[in-house]
């Protein structure tokens, strides 16, 4: 397929500006209009950790033919609305690069007026700018084609901040048909409208490369073409290893025909050797051989890769073979030089939360002899959130002290400054903390200096030649406060950012947990977060338990209720005085409140009771005996004393303590800490307390009524502690039993008014009543009356009031008249009786005796003396 053929006027390059140190030159002129070649240098030279880039676009391309018309003509409206004659294009970022060091806009058309005209620009972040051009050369064709010109200006620092990506040009000044110059040149040919940012990128991992670019605009026919740059003062590509770089170049061609390049590398003027890069067929503008913007026009570039350029050289020839018309636009290269290459690394350790040091190392480890850095010094850029307070390092056995301005440590000096093959140096930044919310620490450190490359001190400054980079974490600080009623907190400290945190507290017995105040505010009790980037105080509160207080009479009766009580832990109470609200009476032992309260029991003044149908207290009248002595009835029980005895009421106890006898608590002011610790609630918020009346009773004791023989009283063998030990004595306080006597506790179990002759003095059967009486320990006293009788056993006549009488079976069976018994006897009345003496007659009858006894005749004889002596009723 025939390939289309179109005449273009190219863009013409642009190149890195900034910190050049010859002046900017102006427009170039030609010598006359005799066709002779111009050219300027865009970029002298520059060294650094560079690499090339760029991109471009076509505005409007015509064709005009020998009778003055278009055969062709295309316009681009990219921008559309009043945008005409504009192109945009984007400007990638190479990989590795962080940053645009310089930035250059290059426009070709054969418009005159372009040479001072501007052209509108259109960056990334949307602003629209005119620029003028800085450079302006054209390439005086001879003959009747109108001239090439090629403009550039400096756009750095607009580049610079707007960054990569789509890029603008309109306005391109344009050539019209029929305007004849002064040559009388007029149509035939191309006209063309394009544009090219060319910059200049840099990166820490790109190598250090000389940059040098020149600009011109040269006409050629059926013609190679070349371009001579010198690497500069001192400079050489490497002498070890393999030496790569870029190509750039920049033309219109008027065919389709290839290009391709050829690469030459000289030293003191002597070729060195020849490396081939990549061919071009067409118009566009390439990278590596591979159109990436493939418009209309004969505008054709190429940015290339070249790899094994020779070692040592001192310039590089750039030839572009060609077979048509031609104008040059630039030529440029990027080719890695003899340099120092350093190792190394830098760490960021974070202490705590108030200290961070930054700490790294590195070594010179050139190929090539005697290649460094002179003049150099090495610059730590710490994190805006640190503050360097001290900065030290170790270079060939010397200390050097850092330079601090601002956030930036600098390390200079002899030792420092010159890092020949095998140099190192170590560095320390202590710093203190001022994150204020960061979430990470970024520090970096660059060596900078001039270049000295194999012995020759080369002039040439090199920005940041070896870079490391750290981070950590910050750590930032947990403040824990213990509030009221908290014993204990755990988890303080400082932490790494994101770190997971876990903080915990106790309460204090008597108290139950409340939550977290302060930066976070939650009722967990044990709460985890992530900490945060900043400082956090964290305030753990509790709050006292409450209780409630009831009070118990303990078997005793309420003259009033005592209301309950709500209290806190550590209140101090007042508690009320049972003694005033409650009472207790008992009667011989037996708790009778609830009987004198419902009025059952009626007690006196004086203490004594009046039970129900009970008349008052009335002593005893004797019974007279049938001796006619006064005697008491032997069947009568014992006597308590009728009153009804007050309990004393003590204090409070709790549940264990209710039937003791000391109380716990006085009716006076404790704490509640002291009653929720002796209840085992201390724990227990919301528990209830009760307190139980303490009671001291009165005693009591069981009795009975006694019997003696008459000679046991003549002899004085009824003594108190004989007539006690019949007796017990019990006291619900003091215990039981109260043993008779008195003791040291105050208790005692006596007869008080017990006296001896009460029963030595008896010489008949008789009786007499004695008081026992029990004391407890609190003096309340319990008596009872008992009756001690005396009996005479000695033998006695006794006087029948009848006749004593042998009856037979048949004088029973008759009445009373004819021998038998009275109609009222108990041997006939009474059912037992008569159901002995009926079984005696079947065993007289059966002859079948019970016992059997037999006398002899002594025997016999002494009792029937003895019944001589003493009667028949005393045998």
């Amino acid at each position: 397929m025939k390939k289309r053929r179109y005449r273009t006027a190219w863009l013409a390059l642009a190149a890195l500006l900034a910190c050049l140190v010859t002046a900017v030159p102006q427009r170039a002129q030609a010598a006359a209009w005799t066709g002779e070649e111009t050219e300027v240098a865009l970029i002298n030279t520059l060294v650094g950790r560079y690499q090339l880039n760029y991109t471009g676009g076509t505005c409007f391309f015509d064709i005009w033919t020998t009778n003055n018309t278009r055969d062709y003509e295309t316009t681009y409206n990219d921008l559309n609305g009043p945008y005409q004659n504009s192109s945009t294009a984007a400007l990638k970022k190479t990989e590795g690069a962080t940053g645009i060091r310089y930035a250059f806009l290059v426009w070709e058309t054969r418009e005159p007026t372009a040479a001072s005209t501007p052209v509108g620009f259109v960056t990334p972040d949307g602003r629209n700018r005119a620029i003028s051009p800085q450079y302006a050369i054209n390439d005086l064709r001879l003959g009747s084609l109108r001239t090439l010109y090629c403009m550039a200006a400096d756009v750095t620092s607009l580049v610079q901040s707007a960054g990569y990506g789509n890029y603008s040009v309109y306005n391109i000044p344009r050539w019209q048909n029929g305007v004849f110059d002064a040559l009388g040149r007029t149509a035939r040919g191309e006209s063309l409208g394009s544009w090219q940012l060319i910059v200049v990128e840099e990166g820490d991992s790109f190598p250090v490369r000389v940059v040098t670019m020149n600009m011109g605009a040269k006409a050629y026919i059926e013609k190679d073409f070349q371009g001579n740059l010198q690497l500069g003062s001192g400079l050489r590509t490497s002498s070890v290893g393999n030496v790569s770089g870029q190509v750039l170049f920049g033309a219109s061609n008027s065919h389709d025909n290839d290009m391709s390049e050829v690469v030459t590398a000289y030293r003191d003027g002597g070729a060195l050797g020849t490396v081939t890069s990549h061919v071009t067929d067409h118009g566009g503008l390439y990278r590596n051989g591979s159109l990436f913007n493939g418009r209309e026009g004969t505008l054709r570039m190429d940015l290339s890769d070249v790899s094994g350029i020779a070692n040592g050289a001192d310039s590089v020839r750039l030839d572009v073979k060609n077979t048509g018309w031609t104008t040059f636009f630039f030529f440029g290269i990027a080719v890695d030089i003899a340099y120092p290459d350093f190792i190394g690394e830098q760490t960021t350790t974070v202490e705590s939360a108030k200290k961070v040091t930054v700490s790294g190392r590195f070594t010179n480890t050139a190929r090539t002899a005697d290649t460094g850095i002179y003049n150099g010094n090495l610059t730590v850029t710490l994190d805006a959130g640190l503050t360097a307070v001290r900065a030290t390092a170790t270079a060939g056995g010397t200390t050097v002290n850092g330079t601090v301005s601002g956030n930036t440590v600098t390390f200079a000096g002899p030792a420092v400054a010159s890092m020949m093959n095998g140099s190192s140096i170590r560095y320390t930044v202590e710093c203190a903390t001022g994150n204020f919310g960061r979430t990470r620490f970024d520090n970096h450190a660059g060596f900078h200096g001039y270049l000295r490359s194999e012995g020759v001190n080369t002039g040439y400054w090199i920005d940041r030649l070896w870079t490391a980079s750290s981070f950590a974490v910050p750590k930032y600080t947990l403040t824990l406060q213990k509030g009221e009623g908290i014993e204990e907190v755990t988890g303080d400290g400082s932490y790494s950012y994101g770190e997971r945190v876990t903080v915990k507290a106790t309460p204090k017995r008597g108290w139950h947990w409340k939550g977290w105040t302060g930066s976070y505010v939650t009722a967990q009790q044990d709460y985890s977060f992530t900490m945060p980037a900043g400082d956090l105080t964290l305030k753990a509160e509790g709050e006292a338990n409450t209780y409630t207080i009831r009070f118990d009479a303990n078997g005793g009766g309420e003259r009033e209720t005592l209301p309950e009580m709500t209290v806190h832990y550590d209140d101090a109470v007042s508690l009320p005085d049972g003694a005033q609200a409650y009472v207790k009476y008992t009667l011989d032992g037996v708790n009778i409140t609830q009987d004198v309260l419902s009025g059952a029991v009626t007690v006196r003044e004086d203490g004594s009771v009046a039970l129900p149908g009970m008349t008052p207290d009335v002593p005893q009248e004797a019974a007279e005996d049938p001796d006619g002595e006064a005697s008491a009835d032997r069947d009568a029980d014992p006597v308590p004393d009728r009153h009804a005895y007050a309990s004393v009421y003590r204090g409070w106890s709790l549940e264990e303590g209710r039937y003791g006898f000391e109380p716990q608590w006085e009716p006076v002011a404790v704490t509640v800490k002291e009653l929720a610790g002796a209840a085992g609630v201390e724990e227990a918020n919301g528990a209830v307390i009760t307190l139980y009346a303490v009671w001291d009773d009165s005693p009591w004791l069981t009795a009975v009524n006694l019997y003696y023989t008459l000679e046991e009283a003549q002899s004085g063998q009824i003594t108190e502690a004989e007539i006690l030990s019949h007796a017990s004595a019990a006291d619900r306080e003091d215990g039981s039993p109260i043993a008779p006597g008195i003791h040291e506790d105050g208790t005692s179990f006596t007869i008080p008014d017990y006296l001896p002759g009460d029963f030595t003095q008896f010489t008949a059967s008789g009786s007499c009543t004695e008081n026992l009486t029990v004391v407890d320990s609190m003096g309340s006293a319990y008596a009872k009356q008992i009756t001690v009788h005396v009996v005479d056993t000695s033998p006695q006549l006794v006087r029948p009031a009848g006749t004593t009488r042998f009856i037979t079976e048949h004088y029973y069976n008759q009445d009373y008249a004819n021998g038998g018994l009275a109609e009222d006897s108990l041997w006939k009345t009474d059912p037992e009786y008569a159901a002995v003496i009926q079984e005696a007659f079947r065993r007289s009858r059966e002859d079948d005796p019970v016992e059997t006894y037999y006398f002899t005749h002594e025997q016999i004889l002494a009792m029937q003396e003895y019944v001589d002596e003493h009667g028949i009723g005393n045998s």
